[in-house]
């Protein structure tokens, strides 16, 4: 388990981070997602104790990152953005230094490295050297590395940044293999994946969390506006008027008339289904219905959603 609380982190007179706490529960993927300067890198170095924070505290499985570093430090492995390879080291022997950096010794170094070579696929290249890896498996290397010693909680920066699509595919299948065995923050801007790997996100914004909770949680959380795709058989300007008279709390956004027919958006404020108040007002006024569905709210959508409604507080 990750608890953060309080945290406080300051660059001159400007805050990375301010007041920041949130909980992560064990055998859980968490999607960590912000803007670029909402202080997402700061937050995970500061949890993997290469930073450390202005105040409050942090404390991994129960250890204290500022009174027991050591035993907290033991519990995580990191894959930065930019995997930290050497470029001169094989496959090989870059996790063998790697594990005997941990504090790995004897027969327990090569038993490791065999282990994270196997789980991540990366055995074929240990021969190889690092400068003459692809991307998609320089990513994979420093994965392997994080992996060393088993560590119960995993810190992911960017890991599928520079991927092509099958790589990203295979990132997002092993990482989703995890959950369970390993608490995991998976910090991406592709929202897409996160939607798809995590069960829960943290959203910062300079510095903030804004939300915290299960994805569909926060998706029907930040939609207070349903969008309905609607075609009718109408002229535009008595659809508008008749909407206008009967439910001014439904507005009709980029709507468009061709041939007597009309499309748009159907937008409605508060949680409610208005499918079935919509058939039976515009059948009244003998407007029929071509067309109708929900448009699917989405961690994206979400997102820039939480972001516009913050920038007005």
């Amino acid at each position: 388990m990750i608890e953060i609380s309080h945290i406080q982190k300051k660059y001159g007179e400007k805050y990375a981070i301010e007041d920041l706490s949130f909980t992560m529960e064990d055998g859980k993927i968490y999607g960590l997602l912000g803007t670029n300067g909402a202080g997402k890198s700061t937050t995970m170095n500061i949890v993997c104790g290469y930073l450390r924070a202005d105040a409050g505290t942090v404390k991994i499985n129960g250890y204290d990152m500022l009174t027991s570093p050591e035993q907290a430090k033991r519990q995580i492995g990191y894959l930065p953005e930019i995997p930290p390879v050497y470029m001169d080291m094989t496959v090989r022997e870059y996790l063998t230094f790697a594990a005997q950096l941990k504090g790995l010794k004897g027969r327990a170094v090569q038993g490791e490295v065999e282990r994270v070579m196997e789980i991540t696929q990366i055995k074929p290249m240990y021969r190889r050297l690092a400068r003459n890896l692809s991307k998609g498996y320089r990513q994979r290397l420093g994965l392997a590395a994080a992996l060393l010693g088993d560590p119960k909680i995993l810190i992911l920066d960017e890991p599928m940044v520079g991927l092509d699509p099958l790589q990203i595919a295979q990132m997002r299948e092993f990482i989703m293999s995890l959950g369970g065995s390993h608490t995991v923050l998976l910090s991406s801007h592709i929202l897409s994946e996160i939607e798809a790997a995590c069960e829960e996100v943290i959203i910062l914004r300079e510095g903030h969390v804004i939300a915290q909770g299960p994805i569909r949680q926060i998706e029907e959380n930040a939609a207070r506006n349903r969008r309905y795709r609607v075609t009718v058989k109408a002229q535009l300007p008595a659809l508008e008027a008749l909407l206008c008279e009967k439910k001014p709390d439904w507005v009709l956004e980029d709507a468009a008339e061709a041939d007597g027919v009309v499309t748009g958006v159907l937008k409605s404020t508060g949680p409610q289904d208005v499918r079935e108040a919509l058939f039976y007002l515009l059948a009244e006024h003998r407007m029929p219905i071509l067309a109708l569905s929900v448009q699917a709210e989405t961690l994206e959508k979400a997102f820039m959603e939480l972001m516009k409604e913050d920038e007005h507080l």
